[in-house]
């Protein structure tokens, strides 16, 4: 048996069905390409609507996360005003210097060696120095009084006829720290000069009947009142006070 060693070959019409078939093949595997980009679908109604909500939600939410932060904010603020107003007020409270209490003696009382001047009959004058006890309370307030100054003017009171105040001695205290009830002795220089020569000066006519050389035993009180000006550190206002001796029975000349 003789075996033919050649191979079989195709007919042409056969080569021809296997190209196509793979064309075909590969035009259907192929991914399509495009010579323009394909234009994305427009969005709905709907889909619009929802974009709309979803934006006013976020600015709702946006929205309502400053305005709490703002009401806090403002909170803080006006917490810390009312504390800080609390505070001051607690300070001026404490530190606020009030006027002290003060108490005049019903009794002058001589100071030095020399004698009181009445001047020559025709031009009388009453030149003389007392010497005054003051008491200083500073229980109105609640810390130790710093005084730059306190200035003292000692007044005639004259009832004749309308009420004359006639300020005739004056005197200053300097560098004061009232802790508590101090007392202090203030040295008047009393200088008054009459009007007329004669007793018809109700001031000075006030003075020679309470103070003058023939008056030795129980001698009338004088009219008086005195006046206080306080001067605080580093406070520009400048309170007076006004006092009387006790029971306003009036001051009693020092004894001659």
């Amino acid at each position: 048996m003789v075996c033919d060693s050649r191979a079989p070959t195709l007919s042409v019409p056969a080569l021809t069905g296997l190209r196509q078939d793979s064309l075909l093949t590969t035009i259907t595997t192929a991914t399509p390409s495009y010579p323009f980009p394909v234009a994305e679908p427009h969005p709905t109604t709907m889909s619009l609507c929802e974009e709309l909500r979803k934006q006013q939600q976020y600015q709702h939410i946006g929205w309502s996360h400053h305005a709490r932060r703002w009401v806090c904010h403002r909170w803080c603020l006006v917490l810390l005003l009312v504390f800080l107003a609390l505070a001051a007020a607690l300070v001026l409270f404490f530190c606020w210097p009030r006027l002290p209490l003060v108490a005049m003696a019903s009794t002058a009382d001589t100071f030095g060696l020399d004698a009181p001047d009445w001047g020559p009959p025709q031009s009388p004058f009453y030149h003389t120095t007392w010497q005054l006890n003051l008491t200083l309370d500073n229980r109105p307030n609640f810390i130790p009084l710093h005084l730059r100054q306190v200035d003292l003017v000692l007044n005639m009171l004259n009832y004749n006829s309308d009420l004359t105040i006639i300020p005739f001695a004056s005197t200053s205290l300097s560098d004061l720290t009232l802790v508590a009830k101090q007392d202090f002795n203030a040295v008047f220089a009393v200088n008054y000069t009459a009007v007329s020569s004669n007793l018809t000066d109700p001031t000075f006519a006030q003075f020679y009947n309470a103070c003058g050389p023939h008056m030795v035993n129980n001698p009338p009180a004088l009219n008086v009142s005195l006046d206080i000006t306080f001067h605080f550190w580093h406070f520009i206002w400048l309170p007076t006070l006004t006092v009387h001796p006790p029971d306003d029975t009036g001051l009693i000349c020092p004894s001659n």
